[in-house]
């Protein structure tokens, strides 16, 4: 059964460990570097100037004798040598004597090092000769007017600038990790007589509480801890791509095409199927304690309701909270490279939105987004506070309320379906992903929430299942439980049936990549199926094990190691892309050539080196 189960997980494993390489240059890509006619052409544009200016007077020094000063010396050093190349901007700006200037197209960015004298209204007089350049290298017609010049250090210094809420911040997290200390001190020595307030502070206890909380009520339901790392893993595989590809890499085109053609790397462009995976997770356990409020305590079952928002509100608030005020106030004062785009549209996007947040409305808004990726977390609080009523139909008449929850995935079917058609949207790497689609479909609730419904519908059936043979039960469901207990083979037809399910959901997106001319009516199909069909997989390779027929599966991602990783999903999935805006920021090198490296493709490599 292992070994089932292992086959894709390896897959996974290697797909994602072969990620960009980030730390050093890629020697599997070859970018066209920038020549000097370029640099020449630049520094004729200056010169042809009808009133020629230091800058002009400083390029004519560099046309007579380049390496005459450390002025020019440093011009070539930190300039950048290729599409995309930001150069050294650390470098550039640790001199008195030079400027760091960033010039942005639509389709790329170059970062240049130029004399001090050249200012930005100086450089912008020749901007028609540099796009005419730029043009000649890359092959590509440059819209004039999207093209823009910018200083980045100065840009920096606003962007940066220490203001009262980041000494707030900083004092508040000071403070905080002060009094964390001193109670975890206390608490080690005076363990016995120890108030609410050191415990609550002490770090050992917090960790104990993380890391050894008690387990679910059922140990049969420790599987979905396997489970939920799992998702995480793959969530963080797929921002990690998603993120450099952002960044500015010279490269991207050759990393693109690796990617389309890779079919193993499926597993990266349907990552998205982890966040699928989570709301179908978050939709059966939510679901446990309305089961019981509704079918036990009836009466009592509106506090229940009541209590349960106002937990889940304030257990999701203090983290997310911490999340928003770093990157407002505590990313800004650690850079110390040029922002990157992305880090700074999030930084102001913040500053005028960060309510939409704390409000779990983020997902509905259509400008300005505060930490986009947070729209899960809004999306799942959100089916949250419907979920009393999915389970509340259900417990009072199964007909009605599949009916009604089936009213409900038709109705977000139609709207997926009218949005992937008006929109022209589609989700493969072979045509460029504009905007709509995270947008207009990728992020709102009434597209997102069938996997959260049959995590509901998902509860209910185990529940059904684990009543007594002398307790009233559906025939079907009695039926497939003597089905897989009745027969040896029986459950390994439900993992089979469940690893293909889900294979095929992750694998045809291979097709539309590398045959890119499909019906859009094929993409639309395509997009209300698949998701759908993968939790239906995996609601196949959990139900032996949840209702106690799959011991081994039980054993493997019920571990206790996986149980203490599970509980740090939310604050593992809120902060990681903070860390790698940090990298974005932090990092000697602006640039980040990606490729990719296959296990396989290096084994070969030596195969043959040894023949």
């Amino acid at each position: 059964m292992k070994s089932l189960i292992t086959l894709p997980l390896l897959e996974l494993f290697v797909c994602c460990f072969s990620l960009p390489d980030i730390l050093k240059p890629s020697q599997h890509f070859n970018s066209p570097t920038l020549p000097l006619s370029f640099y020449q052409r630049l520094a004729n544009s200056t010169l042809q100037l009808e009133a020629p200016n230091n800058c002009s007077k400083s390029f004519l020094k560099l046309l007579l004798n380049p390496l005459s000063n450390q002025v020019l010396v440093n011009v070539f050093l930190f300039t950048g040598k290729r599409l995309n190349d930001l150069g050294d901007y650390r470098g550039c700006i640790n001199h008195t004597i030079t400027r760091y200037i960033q010039l942005k197209t639509p389709s790329f960015s170059l970062g240049i090092c130029l004399p001090l004298e050249c200012t930005l209204e100086s450089i912008g007089q020749i901007k028609p000769a540099v796009v005419r350049g730029l043009e000649e290298l890359s092959g590509a017609e440059i819209n004039e007017s999207l093209t823009e010049w910018i200083d980045v250090r100065k840009e920096n210094e606003v962007l940066g600038e220490i203001r009262t809420g980041n000494i707030i911040f900083f004092a508040v997290l000071a403070l905080i990790l002060t009094i964390s200390v001193v109670a975890t001190v206390i608490d080690q020595f005076n363990k016995c007589e120890n108030t609410k307030l050191v415990q609550l502070f002490s770090i050992p206890r917090n960790l104990d509480r993380l890391f050894v909380g008690r387990n679910a009520v059922d140990p049969n339901l420790e599987v979905f801890n396997g489970v939920k790392l799992i998702a995480m893993f793959w969530v963080l595989c797929g921002h990690t791509y998603l993120y450099d590809s952002l960044s500015p890499t010279y490269n991207l085109q050759q990393f693109k095409a690796k990617l389309l053609g890779s079919f193993h790397h499926s597993f990266v462009k349907t990552s998205s199927l982890a966040g699928d995976v989570f709301f179908f997770l978050s939709g059966f356990l939510a679901a446990i304690p309305f089961y019981f409020a509704f079918k036990r305590t009836p009466q009592h079952s509106r506090s229940v309701v009541l209590a349960s928002y106002l937990r889940r509100y304030l257990r999701q608030l203090p983290l997310l909270l911490f999340a928003l005020l770093f990157l407002m106030y505590g990313l800004p004062a650690l850079r110390n490279r040029p922002f990157h785009e992305d880090v700074k549209s999030d930084i102001n996007n913040c500053s005028h939105s960060w309510f939409w947040n704390i409000l779990h409305l983020n997902n509905l808004v259509t400008t300005n987004r505060c930490m986009d990726w947070t729209w899960y977390i809004a999306n799942d609080f959100q089916f949250y506070l419907l979920s009393p009523f999915f389970v509340w139909v259900l417990v009072k008449s199964f007909s009605v309320g599949a009916l009604v929850m089936g009213g409900t995935v038709v109705a977000s079917i139609v709207s997926t379906s009218i949005l992937y058609s008006y929109y022209g949207l589609h989700m493969s790497l072979a045509k460029d992903v504009d905007d709509n689609y995270f947008t207009k479909f990728y992020i709102k609730p009434y597209c997102r929430i069938t996997p959260y419904l049959m995590g509901i519908l998902f509860q209910y059936l185990y529940q059904e299942a684990k009543k007594g043979e002398d307790e009233d039960k559906s025939p079907l469901l009695k039926r497939i439980k003597e089905f897989i207990t009745k027969r040896e083979w029986g459950k390994y037809v439900f993992y089979l049936a469940g690893l293909g399910i889900m294979y095929i959901s992750m694998h045809v997106i291979y097709f539309f990549d590398n045959y890119p001319n499909y019906h859009q009516a094929l993409a639309t199909l395509y997009e209300i199926t698949f998701r759908p069909a993968f939790i239906f997989g995996v609601s196949l390779i959990l139900y032996p094990p949840i209702i106690g027929c799959g011991e081994t599966l039980v054993d493997f991602l019920g571990h206790p190691a996986f149980g203490s990783l599970g509980r740090v999903t939310y604050g593992v999935y809120l902060l990681y892309p903070i860390v790698i805006y940090l990298s974005l920021i932090h990092i000697s090198e602006p640039t980040r050539p990606l490729y990719i490296s296959y296990a396989v493709f290096c084994l070969k490599k030596k195969k043959k080196k040894k023949k």
